[in-house]
């Protein structure tokens, strides 16, 4: 392995004698000084005083009034023809004596009138029996603009369809029904098969005693 010699040197220490102090800035006092737009920049009073002219310039000129011009009446002439004769003056009496009493007899005619009128409307009027003696109306059949053509509605085929959907709907129940009733009778079988297994394990068998070979002792006394 190689060993470097290059030596690792620490930091100098600070020189504490020597205190960091912050550069202090000069304060300055803000000064207030006069100050104007118009001083500034005096073209924008000249543009506004040179649009309040105009507009007033303008307004003047709308509140002028101007006269129509006249029609020109050399060698116009009126047609006597076109005028209209005066209303003559009739005498006429508002306090006319019998003038009450003319106005009753006129409401008095106009309503016996009226009644006589809805007593006609009234009064039933059979009318003549044409359609019992005459041959019914029977319409006249064009080929060229009526055809008869069969059609089907569609209720009817909704009903076809509902009718066939209620009966396979119906089968598919019987069929459940008949493989549920199938399940249960193969579970009640199975379980008696377990059932009669487990019986036969819990009978006790005794077990058969062995024959050994019959051993002969020697008499030692």
């Amino acid at each position: 392995a190689v060993v470097s010699t290059q030596s690792t040197g620490a930091l100098p220490l600070p020189d504490l004698q020597k205190v960091f102090e912050v550069a202090k800035k000069e304060s300055r006092i803000t000064k207030p000084v006069p100050f104007s737009f118009e001083n500034r920049d005096p073209k924008p009073t000249e543009v506004r005083e040179k649009l309040l002219k105009e507009q007033i310039e303008d307004e003047k000129k709308k509140r002028e009034f101007k006269a129509q011009p006249l029609y020109e009446t050399e060698g116009f002439q009126v047609d006597k023809n076109l005028s209209k004769a005066c209303t003559k003056v009739v005498p006429f009496n508002i306090s006319k004596p019998d003038a009450y009493e003319e106005k009753l007899r006129n409401q008095k005619e106009r309503l016996e009138k009226e009644n006589q009128d809805l007593a006609k409307m009234r009064e039933f009027k059979a009318q003549y029996p044409h359609a019992i003696f005459e041959e019914p109306f029977v319409p006249v059949k064009d080929s060229r603009y009526c055809k008869v053509e069969e059609f089907n509605l569609h209720s009817e085929r909704r009903g076809h369809e509902r009718k066939k959907f209620d009966i396979e709907l119906q089968e598919q129940r019987q069929n459940l029904e008949l493989m549920k009733k199938q399940d249960e009778i193969e579970k009640e079988r199975i379980d008696k098969e377990e059932v009669a297994e487990l019986r036969k394990k819990l009978v006790h068998k005794a077990n058969r005693v062995g024959e050994y070979k019959k051993q002969e002792y020697e008499d030692i006394s």
